[in-house]
C-alpha cells in the first residue's frame, strides 16, 4: 500500500462525497440533454476539422465569411456528388447480390458448391437466413431503397 501522509478527515470525506455526487449529477444531466447537445457537439467537431481548410481558402478569398461559405458549399457539393454517384453502384451490387442469393436459396449448382465449401453448421445457418422473406426483400433494389428510407427515418430528425 502506498503510504499517504494525509489522513481522511471528516471535511475531506465530505468534499470527496460532494465531488462524486456532482460528477454523477453531471453525467445524468448530460445523458438527459444528449439529444439537445448532439447538434452542438457535431458543429464543434465540424468547425474543428474545417478550420484549417477555411484558413487555406482565406489566403485566396480574403473575407473570412466568404472563405467559410466557400468551404461549406464545396464540402457539401463534394459529399452530394459522391453520394449521387455511389447510390446507383450500391443499388446494382445489391441487385446482383439478391440474384445470387436467390440462386443460392434454391437447389442450384451454386447452392451445392457453397454447401461443399462451407462447414455444415454455417451452411445450415446461411440457408435458414436466405429462406427468410425479409432478407430476400432487402436484397432487391426496391428493398435496398426501403432499407435506406427506414434508416434515414431513424437517423434524421423530423
Amino acid at each position: 500500500m502506498i503510504p499517504n501522509e494525509r489522513s481522511f478527515t471528516f471535511g475531506r470525506v465530505v468534499r470527496l462525497t460532494l465531488f462524486a455526487g456532482l460528477a454523477w449529477g453531471l453525467v445524468l444531466l448530460l445523458d438527459y440533454l444528449s439529444d439537445v447537445l448532439l447538434p452542438f457537439v457535431t458543429a464543434l467537431v465540424l468547425a474543428y476539422f474545417l478550420d484549417p481548410v477555411t484558413n487555406r481558402v482565406q489566403h485566396v478569398v480574403k473575407p473570412r465569411v466568404l472563405a467559410v461559405l466557400f468551404t461549406l458549399v464545396s464540402i457539401t457539393l463534394t459529399i452530394f456528388l459522391v453520394v449521387w454517384f455511389m447510390i446507383p453502384m450500391v443499388g446494382n451490387e445489391l441487385a446482383d447480390m439478391g440474384r445470387t442469393v436467390s440462386k443460392m436459396a434454391s437447389d442450384s449448382e451454386l447452392a451445392q458448391a457453397a454447401k461443399e465449401r462451407l462447414p455444415e453448421n454455417v451452411w445450415e445457418e446461411v440457408s435458414e437466413i436466405l429462406k427468410r422473406d425479409d432478407v430476400k426483400l432487402y436484397l432487391t433494389s426496391d428493398g435496398a431503397m426501403q432499407m435506406v428510407k427506414d434508416t434515414a427515418k431513424k437517423l434524421l430528425p423530423g
